[in-house]
C-alpha cells in the first residue's frame, strides 16, 4: 500500500527505532504488560518518533479485511413489543391444548367405537370425555386460528414505521 502523495515516506532511520520498539513490545510480553500508556508513549518519544507513524506502522502490519454495508435500517421497538416479540405468540398454548383434547377424544371415540363396554357409567364416562374434549378442543383450535397471525402482525407493524422508498 503506497502513502499517499501529501505524506512524506518514513526515514530509515525512523523504521529501524520502530523496528527496535516493536521488537522489544512484540518479544516481551511481560514487559508490555508492566508498563502504563504513558511509558510507552515516552519510551516512543525517546526514540523520537512520532506516535502517529507508529499507529500507522501498526496498522499497516495488521492485514484487515471489511465487507463494507451500503446501508443499514435500523428499527425502533418499545419494551411491550420486545416482551411480545420474545415470548412469540401467546396462542400457541391454544394449540398445543387442542391438539391434547383432540387426540385424547379421538382415543375415546375409538374405543367406543371399537369395545362393548359391559359398564353403563364407564360408558357414560367415555362419552363425556369424548364430547367436552372434542368441544373445548375445537373451540381451543378456533381461539388459536383467530389469533395466529398477532407477532406477524406486530412484526409488520414494526416495519411500516419506516416509509418503503427510503
Amino acid at each position: 500500500m503506497e502513502p499517499p502523495e501529501s505524506e512524506q515516506p518514513v526515514p530509515p532511520e525512523v523504521l529501524a527505532k520502530l523496528e527496535k520498539l516493536m521488537a522489544s513490545l512484540m518479544y516481551s510480553p511481560d514487559v508490555i504488560q508492566s508498563m502504563s500508556i504513558d511509558e510507552v508513549r515516552r519510551e516512543i518519544s525517546e526514540l523520537g518518533l512520532d506516535p502517529n507513524i507508529v499507529k500507522k506502522e501498526i496498522e499497516e502490519s495488521i492485514r484487515i479485511i471489511r465487507g463494507r454495508v451500503d446501508y443499514m435500517v435500523v428499527y425502533e421497538v418499545t419494551e411491550n413489543e420486545l416482551s411480545t416479540l420474545e415470548k412469540g405468540n401467546p396462542n400457541t398454548i391454544f394449540l398445543n391444548f387442542a391438539i391434547f383434547l383432540l387426540s385424547i377424544a379421538s382415543s375415546f371415540l375409538i374405543a367406543l367405537l371399537t369395545t362393548t363396554i359391559q359398564s353403563d357409567r364407564t360408558f357414560i364416562i367415555f362419552t363425556i370425555i369424548t364430547v367436552v374434549g372434542y368441544i373445548i378442543g375445537i373451540l381451543l383450535l378456533i381461539l388459536w386460528y383467530r389469533g395466529r397471525h398477532s407477532v406477524a402482525e406486530l412484526i409488520r407493524s414494526i416495519r411500516n414505521r419506516i416509509p418503503i422508498d427510503e
